[in-house]
């Protein structure tokens, strides 16, 4: 999991899915991107 304050750029679905094509290509896994609003809303 990748945490973002770059909102603009990074934590949305269209770079999210870019990056993560690009991962799998490579042989990654997937990376989630969030803002850190979700990753406090999801630790509560």
């Amino acid at each position: 999991m990748l945490v973002s304050f770059n909102l603009r750029h990074l934590a949305n679905e269209w770079a999210e899915r870019r990056i993560g094509a690009v991962n799998l290509q490579e042989g990654y896994l997937p990376l989630r991107i969030r803002t850190p609003e979700e990753v406090l809303e999801y630790g509560s």
